[in-house]
């Protein structure tokens, strides 16, 4: 084989190893941005449907500006597709809190929820408390947390928190049997005091943190 012939070899042998790459680069691109959190309802592991025990949401604290109307209007859309009725606080059989905020900590950007729900004595009967871990940690203090929070990420919170308030609604004595409690006396749920729920210090104090998988904007 002539040296004309070696270099012409090595050429193309080099030709085909970039090809290569660049499919493996493209490859492992699409598996990051295809990778999508599963906002399926989970039934309740007793079987029982949670929409005899009604809610009303009261507050949702720690949300700027119009996040707390976009984000209302996920937590509904949820709520109707795990049979959670959401009513007006009057003729509600628990009454629900939540406080929402972005935190940066070394294990990333997340943004913790917690959920406390209140009976017709004003007690809390159940909190439900968790993070989710959004981006990786920022070094820049003065950047706007806020603006990882997109959509997407209020809707994937939006399914976890009633997937969990769905859980425990169903084991209540109004989903339990329905008959009974209207028979009973109708009580509805007393206001309540401002807001003391104790804010979510992120992933690293929650029950559990995490990590969405965020596509490629």
């Amino acid at each position: 084989m002539s040296g004309a012939e070696v270099l012409r070899s090595f050429a193309v042998v080099c030709a085909i190893s970039l090809t290569l790459c660049g499919c493996n680069d493209q490859m492992s691109g699409l598996a990051v941005s295809v990778a999508q959190p599963d906002l399926r309802p989970k039934a309740p592991a007793n079987g029982i449907s949670p929409r005899a025990a009604s809610v009303a949401f009261a507050s949702f604290d720690g949300l700027p500006g119009t996040f707390a109307q976009r984000f209302e209007a996920q937590l509904n859309s949820q709520a109707a597709a795990r049979e959670i009725t959401v009513s007006a606080s009057a003729g509600a059989a628990y009454l629900v809190r939540g406080y929402l905020n972005v935190r940066n900590g070394e294990d990333g950007v997340s943004v913790g929820y917690v959920w406390d729900l209140f009976d017709h004595n004003r007690h809390r009967v159940q909190r439900v408390e968790d993070a989710l871990i959004i981006g990786k940690a920022n070094a820049d203090p003065t950047s706007d947390l806020w603006a990882l929070v997109d959509d997407r990420v209020l809707q994937t919170i939006a399914a976890r928190s009633t997937d969990d308030l769905a859980a425990f609604l169903s084991t209540t004595p109004e989903a339990s049997d329905p008959k009974a409690v209207a028979r009973g006396p109708a009580s509805p749920v007393a206001a309540l005091e401002p807001s003391t729920s104790t804010s979510p210090s992120g992933a690293s104090s929650a029950k559990s943190a995490t990590t969405l998988a965020l596509a490629a904007h």
